[in-house]
Order: C-alpha cells, then sequence, then structure tokens
C-alpha cells in the first residue's frame, strides 16, 4: 500500500513572510497542527503546533509580529507519492518527524501525519476480527 492511500491531498500552506498569528489562524480553522511552508511553488519549510508554542511562549513580541520564516524548520523531508506506507512509517520513526509532506515531480501533492498512520494502525488491528465476523 503506498502513502496515496492515506494521505490527505492539497495540504494548507502558508507563506514564509505571513504572521505566526495567521500560522495559528489557518491551524485552527482546519483542525490541523501543521502547515507546509510554501515559496515560489516550493516548499521551503514546516511549521508546526509545537514551533508556535516554543517561539512564543519565550519570546517577547506578539504572534502577529512574529514571521513563520523565523519559526519554520526550514529542513523537511519528503517522500513520493509512490512510498510505501511501510517506507514512510520507518523513516518518520527514524527521522522523528510526526509530518511528512508528499512531493512528485517538484510540486506539493499530500502529506502524511502521525495521525494516518495509527488509522492505519487501528485498521490492521480490526482486520481479524472482520475475518472472524465473516467465517
Amino acid at each position: 500500500m503506498y502513502v496515496t492511500s492515506i494521505m490527505t491531498y492539497n495540504p494548507v500552506t502558508i507563506g514564509p513572510g505571513e504572521s505566526v498569528k495567521n500560522a495559528t489562524i489557518k491551524m485552527r480553522t482546519n483542525d490541523i497542527g501543521s502547515l507546509v511552508v510554501m515559496e515560489s511553488g516550493k516548499i521551503a519549510g514546516i511549521i508546526t503546533e509545537r514551533d508556535i508554542v516554543n517561539c512564543v511562549a519565550f519570546s517577547e513580541k506578539r504572534a502577529a509580529d512574529i514571521l513563520v520564516e523565523d519559526v519554520m524548520s526550514k529542513i523537511v523531508i519528503a517522500v513520493d507519492s509512490q512510498t510505501s506506507i511501510e517506507k514512510a512509517a520507518d523513516l518518520m520513526l527514524k527521522k522523528h518527524i510526526k509530518k511528512l509532506p508528499i512531493v512528485d515531480d517538484g510540486q506539493l501533492t499530500g502529506i502524511v501525519t502521525e495521525k494516518d498512520l495509527m488509522m492505519v494502525v487501528r485498521m490492521l488491528h480490526n482486520i481479524p476480527e472482520v475475518i472472524q465476523k465473516q467465517n
């Protein structure tokens, strides 16, 4: 099974010059925990709730005065849509990341999160029960 079967297509994005406050609003509005930061059609970084909490908690500035580019992770690990779920999970564990952008031909096409992987685990856990009910 490939990441395409569990990924969120067309993830919500933000520009690096936008404020952390705007990032927070976008996350809250879309009920998500991260935004892929895009600049000129390319991934420039990723910003997470944790990044925002750490930044705002230790800054004397207001969230409206802090830019996404000052808080985001600039090194982004990504895979393509032909990556298996197992390989994606292994990579996320190895690199200690909770969000994995999916990029095809240089374009952001989706994102896989820790929550997506938990849904797979839950689904796999229910398979024996489903098989037993069918017999």
